[in-house]
């Protein structure tokens, strides 16, 4: 083998357990991509090489990114774009064996996925966090809901925020625009399109409900107001073992960062 093969490989083997883990590419993709990138770098023809550096590189850049700081699953799907390619050709170059495999696996997995999900969705708090596939969507729904009352009870016109995910959340529950939220951000720069879009600048005037998880970070955020008001704090719990905190404020007149 070529020293040419040997970042490829690597690349593929750091990136597919990742894949493999979360469950992304599906266990028999996953071995079928590994012998695809094994056959083409031993000598495959150009398009095949074409197909695995279109793939492993980027597969590479995600595996150092989840050691280093952590990465979302999906951050990888580009390359699966090569690597799902490479992968059907090598199963479908040797026998139906290998694509029945993947579609029955796909299949028991996706229904083994949306059962569990279906479990949770009723028994949630009664489990534990982690074998929840959609753990991360318990929060949205109660914070929201606490958050979207206290703005009908206070009167406040706008949904304020430094978390996107609750902005995000909140505009869906509650039906919000751009101009019914705002996203508390020190930062000059927009890293997201809301921010873009509803940034809180100064001597904004509107009645609000600031809403976040931490107490702490709340009660920083809303002493830069004139007007500072706790309306609600607690927590609830999404599962047996994990509880998130909130912490409601309504306020006016923003004094600037």
């Amino acid at each position: 083998m070529g020293g040419g093969a040997v970042v490829p490989l690597v690349a593929f083997f750091l990136g597919s357990l990742v894949g493999l883990l979360r469950g992304v590419f599906g266990p028999v993709a996953v071995l079928a991509l590994a012998a695809a990138l094994w056959t083409a770098a031993r000598g495959g023809d150009w398009r095949a090489r074409l197909l695995v550096w279109t793939s492993a590189p980027l597969l590479l850049a995600m595996s150092v990114q989840a050691l280093l700081a952590g990465a979302n699953a999906n951050w990888a799907a580009p390359a699966y774009a090569g690597g799902s390619i490479l992968a059907a050709r090598w199963m479908l170059g040797r026998g139906e064996v290998w694509a029945k495999a993947q579609a029955y696996s796909g299949a028991a997995l996706f229904a083994a996925l949306w059962a569990l999900g279906g479990v949770y969705a009723v028994w949630a708090q009664d489990l534990p966090r982690t074998p929840d596939p959609f753990k991360k969507m318990r929060i949205g729904g109660p914070f929201c809901e606490l958050a979207l009352n206290a703005m009908e009870s206070e009167g406040a016109e706008v949904f304020l925020s430094n978390d996107r995910r609750r902005i995000s959340e909140c505009q869906f529950y509650g039906g919000l625009t751009f101009e019914d939220v705002a996203v508390f951000s020190p930062d000059p720069v927009a890293n997201y399109h809301v921010e873009f879009r509803s940034r809180l600048s100064a001597g904004d005037p509107r009645p609000m409900v600031l809403a976040g998880e931490s107490a702490v970070e709340a009660r920083r955020i809303a002493a830069l107001f004139e007007t500072a008001e706790p309306v609600g704090q607690g927590a609830f719990a999404t599962h047996s073992d994990r509880e998130t905190g909130f912490s409601l404020w309504y306020v006016e007149g923003f004094k600037g960062y």
